[in-house]
């Protein structure tokens, strides 16, 4: 490895040297009889810590290159268009489109199967926006399976009861049975 390198993780030799002393040490303090099980824990130790350093320091420099890149396509001027592509509509920036799509994707008026729904002369009928459906129907869901959970665990509940219920019964009709 080379200074560059290093100096590209943000390290000296110095420190790779001083952390190489302190896990060495480290070693020593724990008793360890074999000098070949110090050598190979500390190799591995600094070996899985230039891994971790270098894999954080390529996930940064990934991340940042994709959001330059990103952020120019986004930035990009496009000129909307028709089936032939004839120009249809203002040019806008592709993050504008995403949005307006977007939008009007959430504001569509859909049926209560979320299907959307034409406008006919008494309006819409009972469809609401698919954003209202959408919410609506994560609420339903988790009502649902709260709902569900809380019957099981009821269930669990009174059937142990009754077991046990039961197992009293017998244990004292046994008892009354020896008895007499």
């Amino acid at each position: 490895m080379n200074t560059d390198m290093l100096a590209t993780l943000g390290l000296t030799k110095e420190d790779i040297l001083n952390r190489a002393a302190e896990k060495v040490l480290e070693g020593f303090d724990r008793d360890y009889d074999d000098a070949d099980i110090v050598t190979s824990k500390v190799l591995k130790e600094l070996r899985d810590k230039r891994d971790a350093m270098i894999e954080q320091r390529v996930e940064q420099k990934v991340e940042a290159f994709m959001l330059e890149h990103i952020d120019k396509q986004l930035g990009l001027m496009v000129q909307p268009t028709d089936g032939f592509g004839n120009p249809k509509g203002e040019p806008s920036t592709l993050a504008e489109m995403i949005l307006a799509y977007g939008k009007a994707y959430l504001e569509a008026r859909v049926d209560h199967d979320g299907k959307e729904v034409a406008r006919n002369n008494y309006g819409y009928g009972d469809s609401k926006t698919r954003f209202h459906w959408l919410v609506a129907k994560a609420s339903e869901n988790k009502i649902s399976s709260a709902v569900t959970k809380l019957v099981q665990d009821e269930q669990k509940r009174w059937a142990d009861l009754a077991s046990a219920l039961v197992a009293e019964a017998l244990k004292n009709a046994s008892v009354a049975i020896r008895t007499r």
